[in-house]
């Protein structure tokens, strides 16, 4: 396959982006709106499918968002960790991550974690440890060591 003069690729870098083939990703399914398998219309959707599509269209390559409801978050980190897939879609980074995989330069979404409650109550919460002593609920599927991590 030939490019123009101006890919914004190395010759090197298009070398590896083409023998690497079909890019195989796999994405969360029930984590809206960063990526969840939309069943009206049988495909994946959210910000991290969306980035991956126009990621594709500006480097020209195929990707393959492969389909494993039933694996846990850790399965699917266990699955970059192993070279079983090309790319995680959504991963936060974090040190332990940095060990086994590469993350873009630039994010394309930012969560933030805020905490909630009763103006009634008149609780106030500076740090993380002043909630200790209270029940909270969590959005389903939230990780709490994400919340004890995203602390300062």
């Amino acid at each position: 396959m030939a490019f123009a003069e101006n890919d914004i690729l190395t010759a090197d870098e298009r070398q590896f982006l083409q023998d690497l083939g079909e890019i195989q990703m796999i994405v969360d399914d029930e984590y809206p709106p960063i990526s969840y398998f939309d069943i009206q219309t049988n495909e994946f959707a959210g910000i991290a499918v969306e980035a991956m599509k126009q990621v594709s269209q500006v480097l020209d390559f195929h990707f393959t968002i492969i389909r494993e409801a039933s694996l846990s978050w850790h399965d699917r980190l266990d699955l970059i960790k192993n070279n079983k897939v090309h790319v995680l879609g959504g991963a936060s980074v974090n040190d332990d991550r940095l060990e086994y995989g590469y993350f873009t330069n630039e994010t394309y979404f930012q969560v933030n974690y805020a905490i909630i409650g009763s103006i009634d109550n008149h609780i106030v919460i500076r740090e993380l440890s002043d909630i200790a002593k209270y029940r909270i609920g969590l959005i389903n599927k939230t990780d709490p060591a994400l919340i004890s991590r995203s602390s300062s």
